[in-house]
């Protein structure tokens, strides 16, 4: 009982303590979870942003560079459709100097589109227009000349070094405003990289903090959750085994009892016939004082082994009050087990529904986890996968919450049905141990008219003869109260009889209780 009282006092004091700590960490778990989800939603985001920016910027400038160089190679071409022409005298020739002075103005309003966010690089290109203008002019000149047929101005014109020096300016215009967007391309390719470097660091760290936080939550909910209802388990089963235990020590006694009672039972239908042969003789003996006086002698014998029988009914009645009472105290212990059983029912009842809702809390942040990895796309497909997973243990732990749940009402029923079976146990050991004491006394009464049988038997043997006759009725009258008192011992008998029977049908329907409990316990065992 000492060791019973004990594992109740720890079965309820360790799940409250963990129930206090669970409804404070597991919450601020999943909310750091979640905060989790929400920083890696938005790292991703803005490295995706910078990166698409950055990269675009650095499309640009590869734009603005391939211009330049197309900028260029129209100029070079034409001046070399000039010289085709001036070496020629051909029109076929100023093809590629006709073509180039049409896609001229087009470069530039390109150039001039591109370059709208850097003014320093507008007003260097304002200065190759100028002087890519001053080229044209010199080449629509000599071609001029060329058709006028002035070839020595043309000569000299050529030789003065004057398109050569335009080139050259335009070509150091060209080339300062080519570096400059090569160290724009430069700065742009490190921030391309720094983004890629954050979505890497977003794609590998973030769920690798997920994974270390979901497995830390995990073994919260292992020591927070699963230890205590193994305690609780453990308890259950120790304290269904004591039922058990005292359910067969029960048994036993209520078969000692029901032995008793049919021992006792037929040591009073014994008694009866003794009771009624006695009355036969003591009728039989006023025919003749010798028939009287043997009759007398024989209702002595007959009286003194009545006397005997009626001390060994007392006996066994008292022995079967003993037990009466034994088996009483033994059905409130098993009172007080199932009280405690039905307590620890309800602990793991509460439990499992902190699990429940723990559990669709989880399933609701791992949801909404989803979606923000949705929206993040392919960057946040690793942040999805960790999301997936933790829905997948929410779900685990709900179903199994509700495997708990239903094992818990089925151990409720069972404790219901046993707290029934074991209170009309305690109410017919009540009426056993009434009827015990009511059977004792119908016994001393009976013990008591057998002594008074016995010495007026002895008395009246010692008288006259002539005394017979009226002993012999006293003898008879003394025999009918005494087949009217054991008439009604073998009534008290067959009644104790009868609650002993229900006695041990009530111990067999507690037994059976007893087992549907171990069974659930098991079962509860084998789901933690």
């Amino acid at each position: 009982m000492e060791k019973s009282g004990l594992n109740k006092n720890l079965t309820q004091n360790l799940p409250a303590t963990n129930k206090a700590r669970l409804t404070q960490i597991l919450p601020l778990s999943f909310g750091a979870l979640f905060l989790l989800m929400i920083v890696s939603g938005a790292i991703s985001k803005w490295s995706a942003n910078t990166l698409v920016a950055s990269t675009g910027w650095v499309t640009h400038t590869y734009q603005v560079k391939e211009y330049l160089k197309e900028l260029e190679k129209i100029l070079v071409d034409a001046e070399t459709g000039q010289r085709g022409f001036i070496f020629t005298g051909k029109e076929e020739f100023l093809e590629p100097y006709t073509n180039a002075n049409e896609r001229l103005g087009d470069n530039y309003d390109v150039l001039n589109s591109l370059l709208k966010d850097n003014p320093e690089q507008l007003n260097k290109l304002r200065k190759v227009r100028n002087i890519s203008d001053r080229k044209m002019s010199e080449l629509a000149e000599t071609i001029v000349l060329k058709r006028a047929g002035k070839e020595q101005q043309l000569r000299a014109l050529v030789l003065s070094g004057k398109g050569k020096k335009i080139m050259d300016d335009i070509r150091g215009q060209l080339a300062e405003m080519t570096e400059v967007e090569n160290k724009l391309l430069a700065e742009r390719q490190k921030a391309v990289s720094q983004a890629e470097q954050g979505i890497n660091f977003s794609s590998l760290a973030v769920p690798l903090a997920g994974i270390i936080l979901g497995s830390a939550i995990l073994f919260l909910i292992s020591r927070k959750v699963v230890s205590p209802i193994e305690e609780v388990v453990s308890s259950l089963a120790s304290s269904s085994t004591e039922i058990a235990a005292t359910v067969e020590e029960q048994e036993r006694i209520a078969t000692q009892q029901a032995a008793s009672v049919n021992q006792t039972t037929s040591t009073m239908t014994q008694l009866g016939a003794s009771a009624r042969t006695t009355a036969e003789q003591a009728e039989s003996s006023a025919e003749s004082a010798r028939q009287v006086l043997k009759l007398a002698e024989s209702s002595a014998e007959s009286a003194r082994q009545v006397l005997k029988l009626a001390e060994g009914g007392t006996k066994t009645v008292e022995r079967t009050l003993e037990e009466m009472s034994v088996l009483k105290e033994k059905v409130a212990a098993l009172g007080e087990q199932i009280l405690r059983l039905s307590e620890q029912t309800n602990q793991i009842g509460s439990i499992t529904n902190i699990v429940g809702d723990l559990a669709n809390q989880t399933n609701m942040l791992a949801l909404n986890a989803a979606v923000e990895a949705v929206r993040a796309g392919e960057y946040g497909r690793g942040f999805g996968v960790v999301a997936a997973e933790i829905r997948k243990l929410a779900d685990q732990s709900k179903r199994s919450a509700e495997k708990i749940n239903a094992l818990v009402g089925a151990i409720q029923s069972a404790i219901n049905s046993t707290v029934t079976v074991t209170e009309e146990g305690r109410k017919t050991a009540q009426e056993g141990i009434k009827l015990s004491r009511e059977t004792a006394e119908a016994f001393t009464s009976v013990t008591q008219a057998i002594e008074d049988v016995v010495l007026s038997n002895q008395e009246t043997s010692l008288q006259a003869i002539s005394d017979v006759a009226v002993s012999s009725q006293q003898i008879a009258l003394t025999a009918q109260q005494q087949a009217v008192a054991i008439g009604q011992v073998i009534t008290a008998m067959k009644a104790l009889n009868q609650a002993a029977a229900q006695t041990a049908s009530g111990i067999s329907q507690t037994k059976a209780g007893i087992q549907k409990v171990n069974e659930a316990a098991q079962s509860l065992k084998d789901v933690v």
